[in-house]
């Protein structure tokens, strides 16, 4: 499985295209696609992207989980504002302006792998983010035992 990793300062265009980095663009051309679906990511901070058979993996799994409100509402909140995307020939994507302004992106940009998908965050918030979940993130490390 191709896990998308690195962390990549990029900037956004005044039309909203955003280029993907090279090391992600291999991930995607190793699926024999050139699409990805876009969508907010779990916190609201950032978004977060997806293959298309990461994705379409992830809606099988929440199709089969039995109904309820909180089905229907991840399904509002994550699943119906997300959008399929294509990478042009410049391996650039169009993020959609809905989901650009939701993200408060603009102009820096910070794409972050993050295993199975990759996330984009403005950058002053992805610094704020960094800076205050350092303890969070070590304490992971402690409670699970994991060695770098």
């Amino acid at each position: 499985m191709l896990l998308f990793r690195g962390t990549y300062l990029h900037t956004i265009d005044s039309k909203g295209r955003l280029a993907v980095p090279n090391r992600f663009r291999e991930v995607l051309k190793a699926k024999e696609d050139n699409r990805l679906v876009i969508t907010r990511g779990t916190h609201g901070d950032c978004l977060s992207g997806y293959t298309v058979d990461r994705w379409e993996e992830i809606e099988a799994g929440l199709d089969n989980l039995p109904a309820g409100r909180g089905k229907d509402a991840f399904v509002r909140h994550f699943i119906a504002p997300a959008q399929d995307c294509t990478l042009d020939k410049m391996g650039r994507v169009l993020v959609p302006a809905q989901l650009r302004q939701e993200a408060g992106l603009e102009k820096e940009v910070m794409v972050v792998g993050a295993l199975g998908k990759f996330e984009i965050w403005d950058r002053e918030r992805w610094e704020r983010y960094c800076e205050a979940s350092k303890d969070e993130a070590l304490e992971l490390l402690e409670t699970h035992d994991i060695r770098f």
